[in-house]
């Protein structure tokens, strides 16, 4: 046997067979033991070349934990991937070797060199607050980001783990690991609550005076703390302190108001001292005083002294002050006035012989002005010649105005020349400056009294016209009793008015 390549001759190629290890054509020449040769029909063999297998990567074969990388092996072959997938493409998202097998159109088939796909893991990237994330005006939370990554970048430009929050919005954190990994939370938002408004409206003064108080009210809010321990809006207040009030929404935010200042003043009662005894008769008084120290005094007559001069019946107290304004009454005294007895007339009974007062009780009987000791009924005998007059004094001891002074004669003849109505006396009443016109009536003296029967002057002589001058008394009824050379009295009465 001679096999032939392309008409050539294969040397050593002397067998039956013969393994064709290239392209080409051939052909074999069969020889006899007689030595007659016969070549064959050729026979084309075609050697082709395997195919190159690569596995390319479309990106990096190390990448972060959620990418992928596809791997594609060359075009127009058939793929047996080492999954046993069979596309021409493969796409990773998990780390391992990866290998291939492709086999082309010649059924020539060729393996990859493996690639290793290295996918770094990265930590799940959560951000919890330290406390509610529904904060008041001025607060802070805490967001915390969990933790593996070797670097932190907030969506509000921070960098530290964690971040501390004082605005409202959404914070979000993007964490790198120390691969260059990164990934992003999901936002977390914060609210911001607004304070309430705390402000305290006194409702009446700063300065309370004894027994007084005032109102404080808190701007509105859902609940109140006072500084005194009150948790209603209104306050009722009557010590002295300083006041504030903590105001909490329904946000639960609370602001504390400033300090409102509350002062007390007390007036300590005063007690009336009065001078002498309060209760005297009609034209006495009593002088009622109130101690030094006080600001001001008002008694309830309207007098603005520390003491008062009373001369009428009544209640009496004064409202003192201090120098804050306060007030104060004080106790109260009681002043009584018993008032003047009637003034009585003196009349004649039993045949001239007897004088009776016109009032029943409470007579003391007068002669010339003289009180009669022991003469206190309502009739009196007289038994001297001169002038009588009544008094009364009640039960009170006080004391009326005297009566017109009654001449008594010894034989009970009064006044028979009439010599009173003969006198004339002018101006009546008068401001001072009376005149007497006394005619033929020869006057020995004048004596004046008061309403009293009180000698209160007496004039030695007086011409036939006079003047007297009653200007020096006090304004009231006065008895002017003329003593006539006979021995006869002619009695007249004058007002005083000035």
């Amino acid at each position: 046997y001679q096999w032939y390549k392309d008409g050539s001759a294969v040397t050593g190629a002397t067998s039956e067979t013969l393994s064709a290890l290239a392209s080409g054509s051939y052909t074999i020449q069969v020889t006899n033991a007689d030595g007659c040769s016969s070549l064959s029909a050729a026979q084309t063999v075609t050697k082709n070349v395997n195919p190159t297998a690569i596995i390319s990567a479309g990106s990096a074969l190390s990448f972060c934990d959620g990418g992928s990388v596809t791997l594609t092996g060359p075009s127009n072959m058939s793929y047996l991937w080492s999954d046993a997938s069979t596309s021409q493409s493969l796409v990773l998202s998990s780390s391992g070797q990866v290998g291939l097998t492709i086999t082309d159109a010649n059924g020539c088939s060729a393996t990859a060199s493996t690639v290793d796909v290295n996918v770094y893991s990265v930590p799940t990237l959560a951000v919890t607050a330290a406390s509610s994330t529904s904060i008041c005006q001025g607060e802070g939370v805490t967001l915390q980001a969990s933790g593996g990554f070797s670097s932190y970048a907030w969506s509000s430009g921070a960098t530290n783990q964690n971040l501390i929050v004082n605005a409202a919005g959404s914070y979000s954190v993007t964490g790198t690991t120390s691969d260059g990994c990164t990934t992003t939370s999901s936002a977390q938002s914060v609210t911001v609550n607004a304070l309430p408004t705390a402000i305290v409206t006194n409702n009446g003064a700063s300065l309370l005076c004894s027994g007084l108080t005032t109102t404080l009210s808190a701007s509105i809010g859902m609940t109140y703390l006072w500084s005194n321990g009150d948790t209603t809006q209104t306050i009722t207040i009557s010590t002295s302190g300083s006041y504030d009030v903590t105001v909490t929404n329904t946000s639960g935010c609370s602001a504390t108001s400033g300090s409102t200042l509350i002062t007390t003043s007390q007036v300590t009662v005063p007690t009336v001292v009065a001078s002498g005894v309060t209760e005297f008769c009609e034209g006495g008084d009593v002088i009622l005083a109130i101690p030094s120290g006080f600001a001001s005094y008002t008694w309830n007559t309207g007098s603005g002294f520390s003491q008062l001069t009373a001369t009428q019946s009544g209640s009496y107290f004064a409202t003192v002050s201090n120098t804050d304004g306060c007030t104060v009454n004080s106790d109260t005294v009681i002043v009584t006035v018993f008032p003047t007895p009637l003034t009585p007339s003196i009349s004649y009974a039993a045949n001239d012989t007897v004088m009776a007062s016109s009032i029943a009780d409470g007579n003391q009987w007068y002669f010339n002005g003289i009180m009669i000791t022991g003469e206190a009924g309502t009739t009196l005998r007289p038994v001297n010649l001169g002038n009588y007059s009544v008094r009364i004094i009640d039960s009170n001891g006080c004391e009326g105005d005297m009566s017109a002074m009654q001449f008594y004669n010894s034989i009970g003849i009064v006044d028979k020349d009439n010599l009173a109505s003969r006198v004339n006396l002018y101006p009546n009443p008068s401001n001072g400056l009376v005149t007497l016109e006394l005619g033929a009536i020869d006057v020995l003296s004048i004596k004046i009294y008061d309403a009293k029967g009180r000698l209160l002057n007496e004039l030695n002589s007086c011409p036939g016209n006079c003047r007297i001058d009653l200007g020096v008394f006090e304004d009231g009824m006065y008895q002017l009793v003329l003593m006539t050379t006979q021995g006869q009295t002619v009695t007249k009465a004058v007002v005083l008015q000035k």
